[in-house]
């Protein structure tokens, strides 16, 4: 792809020139048909609203294409970050191939919905074992690695950034379990998280596959999930990642993100932990009970079945 970044020279692309490429990219990342169509789609409409050089662009243009959705448009929030999601997507793209020079990507916050009535949505078992499923089906030199970040996430609630910066020694595995040491949470606060008998198991396979038949050990600075590059992993692939795995299973009640595993970790911790909110606190590394309390409340099934019964 590297003539497709060439482009960006130019002092002011065409709307068609950023499109093709970023089409290009989509598909090599072997997004949805359909997923492609919707993010081409609001990523015209986003670029056509700008006409401005790319060099001009910061975050207040943002600002108002959220306006221009919001108070002309009168979109419904969920449809209002449906599309600042995928402007997100784009901006980090164009940050990466070098059309603008700031990645402002990160400075796009999404709509507050209002007051929360219910937990938040996590996966269902059976969505699970369908998002492992496809995991498991990754190219070979990948699967036990991309198996083992779904794992971790689904089993041990971490940050997608927290997975990205694992290093191996951060990870220590005896007999019975074991525990992994988060340095780098958020705030820059560290935390241990305990690791299951069925975790530590899955971490054993993938770490003995890196070892390989010549036995060559891992240095404790290495990444536990490398790239092709043998650098860390990056936060975006792994979103990418699984949202790639979530289009392949057909996952269409919810949108599946890292968040979406880290919810679902929660959830059924609290469920299956007899309500230990303390507990749960402490694994997600959250400051306040206040924050970790959206976990007690109903979830939307609960409420609706309660209903149901009046």
């Amino acid at each position: 792809m590297s003539d497709l970044l060439d482009f960006h020279l130019a002092q002011k692309p065409s709307v068609e020139e950023i499109i093709q490429p970023y089409k290009e990219y989509l598909m090599s990342e072997d997004y949805a048909a359909t997923t492609v169509r919707d993010y081409i789609s609001f990523s015209r409409q986003f670029l056509l609203f700008l006409q401005i050089d790319l060099s001009d662009l910061n975050i207040l243009h943002i600002i108002q294409y959220k306006s221009e959705l919001q108070d002309k448009q009168k979109l419904k929030a969920a449809s209002v970050n449906k599309k600042l999601m995928v402007i997100k997507s784009l901006l980090g793209w164009m940050f990466d191939t070098n059309l603008i020079q700031v990645d402002i990507s990160r400075k796009v916050k999404l709509l507050k919905r209002q007051g929360r009535g219910s937990a938040p949505k996590g996966l269902t078992a059976k969505e699970v074992d369908k998002l492992l499923q496809f995991a498991g089906m990754s190219k070979e030199l990948f699967r036990n690695r991309n198996y083992v970040i779904l794992s971790i996430m689904l089993n041990a609630g971490l940050r997608v950034s927290e997975v990205s910066n694992l290093k191996y020694g951060d990870i220590q595995l005896n007999e019975r379990s074991g525990y992994i040491l988060i340095r780098k949470g958020k705030g820059n606060k560290e935390r241990v998280v305990p690791v299951s008998g069925k975790l530590k198991t899955r971490l054993n396979e993938y770490f003995d596959e890196r070892v390989g038949e010549e036995k060559i050990p891992i240095g404790i600075g290495e990444p536990v999930f490398m790239s092709e590059r043998k650098g860390h992993l990056s936060v975006r692939t792994i979103q990418h990642m699984i949202q790639h795995f979530a289009n392949r299973a057909n996952i269409t009640r919810i949108n599946v993100t890292p968040h979406t595993l880290r919810h679902t970790f929660a959830n059924n911790y609290y469920q299956s932990s007899g309500r230990d909110i303390v507990g749960l606190a402490n694994l997600m590394g959250h400051d306040s009970l206040d924050t970790t309390a959206i976990y007690a409340l109903p979830s939307e099934e609960q409420v609706l079945l309660n209903l149901d019964k009046l």
